[in-house]
């Protein structure tokens, strides 16, 4: 046990460097040299643990997406402390998910989380209730959906100074609600 302790916490170690010099430098200007310097290891023991850069970054955004995926798929008795428990993981994440998602971060990694949640909201409800009363087809209306509520929720994270969890938690419920028409209004005032 102690070994697979010690491990996790060098992966850790070379995923926190890894992942500030990306905020630094970008991810395509960080070596591998650079991160074993700044984690304070051997070129070995990021060997040990990881093919190369890209790997690295795989299983980091990996890790990620399965916590993301792991908390869609919970059924809590309540939607709303589901919601809730979400966005807080989201807050207790958010640099991490600001350098992932920012300018020196992945450009893929905003749109795969998009790609999950148009996965697990259209297998959600398939029901014959829900069905499609517009002539809008069911990929576009998926699409504006779910990249309005994932670039909502990274807006929440990039700001100097965000909104609590809960605080967050309301203004998303809310924001479910809303028509276009009603955001329209809301701009325009």
């Amino acid at each position: 046990m102690k070994h697979d302790d010690m491990n996790a916490r060098t992966r850790a170690k070379i995923q926190r460097s890894f992942l500030t010099l990306m905020a630094q430098k970008g991810y395509h200007h960080v070596t591998i040299t650079d991160i074993i310097s700044r984690a304070d290891i051997s070129r070995g023991t990021f060997y040990l643990h990881y093919l190369d850069k890209p790997d690295l970054l795989a299983k980091i955004e990996a890790n990620f997406t399965n916590e993301i995926r792991a908390r869609i798929d919970d059924t809590q008795p309540s939607p709303y402390r589901s919601v809730i428990s979400t966005f807080n993981w989201f807050y207790a994440n958010r640099e991490a998910l600001r350098i992932l998602a920012g300018e020196n971060g992945d450009a893929n990694f905003v749109p795969s989380l998009v790609q999950l949640l148009i996965e697990r909201t259209a297998a959600s409800d398939q029901s014959e209730t829900s069905k499609n009363k517009l002539d809008l087809p069911t990929y576009y209306a998926l699409d504006l959906y779910t990249t309005g509520f994932v670039h909502m929720i990274f807006n929440w994270l990039i700001q100097p100074v965000p909104e609590s969890p809960s605080e967050f938690t309301e203004i998303f419920l809310a924001a479910e609600h809303l028509s276009p028409d009603d955001l329209l209004r809301i701009i325009r005032k």
